[in-house]
């Protein structure tokens, strides 16, 4: 048997703790530390994270992702790879309102991989008992399958996905693809990042992590056309589907396919209608000459507070000739964020263009001469991450119950 665990009695223990340690089900899996005294095997520390994930989620529970941790990181003012003690590892926690917290570390002897895992519960700031897998390095995707499948089983007992069945659904690219993967999300070098990563893609084009990583790099990089080519390998089924299909929407955009834009939003807001999604299929349409204003209205209704939702919805509406109720709609962006200059000037705009009977001020759709003097409404480059992951989540829990109820 590949596997061992080094205390047989700690399903048990947890599966009674886990009830009342739990006030949620967030769980942030943080980077194991590497105890083998060499440095390139720094990557294997990471690799946990991402597969304990795949258990978790299968479990039904919500893993945070490296983005997740990176901000918190940012937020403390900590770089991407501190390992933090245990006093900043609940500051973590609490900034990313996490319930669990997975800490652990590794050794290496002879090509054979020792891994340690225990969970911090927030709540009660308890650790749990640790759980050990050991394997050789070749086999490390299993070895962490199976780690991760035996933490998840006894957070939560109802979890009745079998060992086996569990390691043989999950993702497991190449060895050496998963590898580079790993290193390329945390190099921070960008040349080497984007080498290890188009290295990841390459060694396993159907891995969907690498090619979102990979295009979310190279949508960082402003390289529009790769970032949409590279994003549009993951499958719109994949979990990871639609924050890929998210950013294949702002590449296609800013490479000027606006009709290829808008589709990619108006895929998401089917299922996930969140109002940046909403947002940005209207000024997608609206780009390429349609009229997106019904857009801006549906997310000022998911989001009234938000003053880019009022702007944009001003800025179709003169488009329109609606000057009055464009007017209303400046006036509120501009309340909303007071040093916003460009709603400033757009309600003195308005002002005068709702207070004329005259057709000389009427306002026609921009062309592409003259774009760039009217006003534009505006993308939304990120969305409300914690939202989006929560609604995507509930959305793959709810894809898996029906799943269980066909069988």
């Amino acid at each position: 048997m590949l596997l061992a665990l080094a205390d047989p009695g700690w399903s048990q223990a947890s599966k009674a703790a886990a009830p009342e340690d739990l006030n949620g089900r967030v769980v942030l899996v943080l980077p194991f530390e590497n105890h083998t005294g060499q440095k390139s095997l720094d990557w294997i520390g990471e690799s946990f994270p991402e597969t304990l994930n795949q258990a978790f989620s299968k479990a039904g529970f919500l893993p945070l992702t490296f983005d997740d941790r990176t901000y918190a990181l940012d937020h403390l003012g900590l770089p991407v790879n501190f390992r933090p003690s245990r006093a900043t590892t609940y500051r973590l926690a609490q900034t990313l309102d996490a319930d669990v917290v997975v800490v652990g570390s590794y050794s290496l002897a002879e090509q054979r991989l020792t891994a340690t895992a225990q969970m911090l519960f927030v709540k009660t700031v308890r650790m749990g008992a640790p759980v050990m897998q050991e394997g050789d390095l070749s086999q490390l995707l299993d070895a962490e399958g199976t780690m991760g499948w035996q933490l998840a089983r006894s957070l939560d007992p109802t979890f009745t996905v079998t060992q086996a069945d569990f390691i043989a659904q999950m993702q497991k690219p190449r060895l050496d693809a998963y590898e580079n993967f790993n290193r390329g999300l945390v190099e921070a070098d960008r040349n080497e990042r984007m080498r290890h990563l188009k290295e990841a893609v390459r060694l396993a084009p159907a891995y969907a992590p690498a090619s979102l990583a990979l295009g979310k790099a190279y949508f960082a990089a402003q390289e529009w056309e790769q970032a949409a080519a590279t994003l549009q390998h993951v499958a719109k089924t994949d979990p990871l589907g639609q924050e890929a299909a998210f950013y294949f929407g702002l590449a296609s955009f800013y490479s000027g396919n606006y009709p290829r834009a808008e589709d990619a939003f108006a895929s998401i807001a089917v299922q996930l209608p969140l109002p940046e999604v909403v947002n940005n299929e209207g000024v997608a349409a609206s780009r390429h000459g349609k009229d997106g204003a019904a857009k801006f209205q549906q997310a000022i209704a998911l989001d009234p507070e938000d003053a880019d939702y009022h702007y944009n919805l001003a800025v179709a509406m003169r488009r329109d000739h609606e000057y009055t109720a464009a007017l209303k709609e400046a006036e509120r962006a501009a309340a909303l964020r007071p040093n916003d200059t460009e709603a400033s000037a757009l309600v003195k705009i308005l002002a005068k263009e709702a207070g004329s009977s005259s057709p000389a001020v009427a306002v026609s759709k921009p062309t592409a001469n003259d774009e760039d003097a009217q006003p534009l409404e505006r993308i939304k480059r990120t969305y409300n991450e914690a939202s989006f992951k929560q609604a995507a989540f509930a959305l793959e829990q709810m894809k898996a119950a029906r799943g269980k109820g066909a069988l």
